[in-house]
């Protein structure tokens, strides 16, 4: 029986199309978090992360920033030290922090969540974030060998 004839087949018995087509879904997801699950134990991820690996990236990288930038941190790398400032030696530092910050959570917000705080769209206003995002992940390839404590 042709796949076509059969589903015509079924979509005329309304009763039969209200288990056939649940059924399915359930054994189509379950397929799915099957494949995935043999992926992440055989290879150590799942083929999405490999596909969309910058927003997978982003989902892992973000939260354990979040914490490396709210830290109490010791020092900072010697060419953002200010040591005329009295209270706060490593502000460079701190902003260039804050900057990657900002890069990682506005990609997080527009690409991952799909959240757009704009509502009337600014063309100008996205080409000046996208911008500034890039040269936020820049200066984090720049730094990465800096951020230890």
């Amino acid at each position: 029986m042709n796949i076509e004839k059969f589903e015509d087949w079924v979509d005329g018995h309304k009763y039969l199309s209200a288990i056939y087509y649940p059924t399915w879904r359930i054994y189509d997801s379950l397929k799915y978090d099957l494949k995935n699950l043999y992926s992440r134990v055989r290879y150590g991820f799942e083929p999405w992360q490999v596909w969309n690996f910058n927003s997978y990236a982003v989902e892992i990288l973000l939260p354990n920033f979040r914490r490396f930038v709210k830290s109490k941190r010791m020092g900072c790398p010697s060419d953002t030290f200010d040591g005329t400032a009295k209270d706060n030696e490593c502000h460079k530092w701190d902003e260039e922090l804050e900057e990657i910050l900002w890069a990682f959570e506005y990609y997080n917000r527009t690409e991952i969540t799909g959240e757009e705080e704009r509502v009337p769209y600014d063309h100008e206003k996205a080409m000046a974030d996208g911008k500034r995002m890039q040269a936020g992940f820049e200066l984090f390839g720049k730094r990465l060998m800096g951020m230890w404590d």
